[in-house]
């Protein structure tokens, strides 16, 4: 886990960041430290990342520690995502990729937000291009977490599917190399507590927890 402004960092060397400490080995169950950590207040979250960085996990991981996901919510990969946002902000990036003028509807916004229920973890793969829209709308102090991921293997992950192209010649808003760059700005930008967390650790994080092969 990062603390700080990666808004400095390049293309390649988003491939290398790194957290400088090793993962903390697995210890024991204390029940005391449980029930300590228990009564903290729990912030809302804001999970942003490009598509296929290893946000579903993330959100996956907080909704089974006790945050509360969107309603309506989606399936599988759209874990943690408002269908209604999701939409909403699907066709807004596509209309910016095809050089028109897309409108933000500031009243869906609303609606979604009052109807998330607190403590939240609130995920959008289009928030690295939409979440200074969102802000107006969101708590201050909720916490952004940008989950990033090798961007080699996260382009490979697009060109798999069928999704975003290594082109170019697009519009920022339709490659992961501008989504990319989206992103490092909306967390520079962000005035609120945000941290960083790697995809890669994520990754090692859970293999921890896997059940030792017979």
């Amino acid at each position: 886990m990062v603390d700080g402004q990666p808004a400095n960092l390049t293309w390649a060397e988003s491939n290398t960041v790194t957290t400088g400490k090793p993962l903390m080995e697995p210890r024991e169950y204390d029940p005391a430290t449980a029930v300590y950590l228990s009564k903290i207040p729990r912030p809302n979250l804001l999970m942003m990342g490009i598509g296929h960085s290893g946000t579903s996990i993330a959100t996956k991981m907080l909704n089974a520690m006790g945050w509360n996901l969107p309603e309506p919510r989606g399936d599988g990969g759209r874990a943690g995502e408002s269908e209604a946002a999701r939409a909403h902000d699907m066709r807004y990036c596509r209309q910016l990729a095809n050089g028109k003028s897309p409108v933000f509807n500031e009243q869906l916004a609303m609606k979604v937000v009052s109807e998330l229920k607190e403590p939240y973890v609130f995920k959008h793969p289009r928030f690295v291009i939409t979440l200074q829209l969102w802000a107006p709308f969101l708590p201050q102090d909720a916490l952004l977490i940008w989950v990033t991921r090798n961007l080699v293997d996260t382009q490979e992950s697009h060109t798999r599917r069928g999704h975003m192209r290594d082109d170019s010649s697009l519009h920022p808003a339709a490659t992961v190399k501008g989504h990319f760059e989206y992103a490092k700005n909306t967390y520079a930008w962000w005035p609120g507590p945000k941290v960083v967390i790697r995809y890669e650790d994520l990754v090692r994080a859970v293999s921890l927890f896997r059940r030792p092969e017979k």
